[in-house]
């Protein structure tokens, strides 16, 4: 199966080139290309490239569509391609905040996860938010909002195009942090797990900013369990081993370190643990907290206040 690409047209393309064409966007990076369905408006003057051949899918990536199509909501707007269903409007896009992003999550899945995978090998799996996998399955759809290679459908996690009960597990790693309704998206994630189904969901709770293009809400175990607690049994909660509490404090302490100026970096580097423990109050004046930049106090904030007018 192939896609005959004929004329492209580009206009200012970001780092890596982006071509235009009518239907699709062909994004080239690191040698790789892949499609993304987008409206299209260029500005100022856009010109004929040259012809690239066509691309073919690959055939686990057609069977994995040609599997969920008839899980599909059929009245929902959608834009279908030989690499996936898009379901992305410009509405809905504007509603949810759903912004394009250079940015790449390209992790392999934990081994908690692909036992579930493969203990459910027989049934359709869903990767709500599954980033750019490495490693693909037949059961598996990959639902994201950025159409990496091995992205399956398009959409919101807040408006999943899938049928009530289509999927005996639904994976969502590092994601509800991204959504703009994580309550939602929670539903969301409920309707289209079939009864007795399994949700697997890794979600941060100390973890600075990182805009995957949003990053909205982090969680407590609490807060975690409750977003599923009317419509599931919580099976358990447990902290795995890539969000032991050391993944956040050298997280914090590198972040921290690489947004001081050198002076106050090379003091701060300087301290021990025990020069850290003391009240918070009593380093208000130190040179490694008042020289910390903008940008590091916002992504590492303790407190964040808004300030509101209603209209």
């Amino acid at each position: 199966m192939g896609s005959a690409i004929r004329f492209l047209v580009w206009h200012i393309p970001p780092p890596g080139g982006v071509r235009f064409h009518n239907q699709y966007v062909i994004t080239e990076l690191g040698g790789l290309q892949f499609p993304d369905l987008r409206p299209i408006n260029p500005k100022g003057p856009i010109r004929i490239e040259r012809q690239l051949p066509a691309l073919s899918v690959p055939p686990d990536k057609a069977a994995r569509l040609a599997r969920i199509r008839p899980h599909l909501i059929a009245d929902v707007p959608v834009q279908e391609t030989p690499f996936h269903f898009n379901y992305l409007t410009s509405d809905l896009r504007a509603r949810l905040n759903i912004l394009d992003t250079e940015a790449v999550s390209d992790f392999e899945y934990a081994p908690a996860v692909r036992a579930l995978i493969e203990q459910y090998k027989d049934d359709l799996v869903l990767d709500c938010g599954a980033g750019n996998r490495p490693s693909t399955y037949p059961n598996v759809i990959n639902l994201e909002i950025v159409a990496y290679p091995s992205t399956d459908v398009l959409a919101a996690n807040e408006h999943l195009p899938f049928k009530d009960n289509t999927f005996s597990v639904v994976i969502s790693c590092a994601v509800l942090e991204h959504v703009k309704d994580p309550f939602m998206a929670a539903r969301e994630i409920m309707r289209v797990t079939r009864k007795g189904g399994i949700i697997y969901a890794d979600i941060p709770f100390l973890q600075p900013f990182h805009g995957y293009p949003s990053h909205y809400y982090n969680m407590t175990m609490e807060g975690a369990k409750n977003l599923f607690a009317k419509q599931c049994r919580i099976e358990k909660g447990f902290v795995p081993h890539y969000g032991l509490p050391i993944w956040a404090l050298t997280w914090f302490l590198n972040s921290y370190t690489t947004g001081l100026p050198q002076k106050a970096k090379e003091q701060f580097l300087q301290l021990r643990v025990a020069d850290l423990i003391g009240p918070a109050a009593s380093y208000l004046d130190k040179l490694w907290v008042t020289e910390l930049s903008p940008q590091k106090n916002i992504e590492l904030a303790c407190t964040n206040t808004v300030v509101a007018t209603k209209h």
